[in-house]
């Protein structure tokens, strides 16, 4: 849930990348590896019922992971396979998601006040 912070600089409002259970825990599914791994059907079904209740969802990823070609590097094992797992197709199961559901601005989102 997006959460407000006060600063001595004004208003912050933080919204979470997407989360959703799996396996009867939570899991990230806004991002990173946790995108990467999940099905476009997953993702587009969580996406979906957040729109119905309102809530608002944000995705990132990193440039890397859309590049046709990005640079590798020598990584252990277990951090290896957290960052190259499933990169292979990632641009187009995002497009899928992208193509699949409604997305806006954020900041219309905060300037109606953002139910915080």
């Amino acid at each position: 849930m997006p959460h407000r912070r006060e600063t001595a600089h004004g208003t912050l409002v933080e919204v979470p990348p997407l989360v959703g259970r799996r396996l009867g825990q939570q899991f990230p599914l806004g991002g990173g590896w946790g995108l990467r791994m999940s099905r476009p059907a997953t993702v587009i079904r969580e996406i979906e019922a957040r729109n119905r209740r309102g809530d608002p969802v944000t995705l990132f990823m990193h440039p890397w992971e859309i590049d046709p070609q990005p640079l590798r590097v020598t990584l252990p094992w277990p951090l290896r396979l957290s960052h190259y797992f499933r990169l292979s197709g990632f641009a187009e199961r995002l497009n899928d998601i992208l193509a699949h559901v409604a997305f806006g601005p954020i900041g219309d989102w905060v300037l109606k006040g953002c139910g915080v």
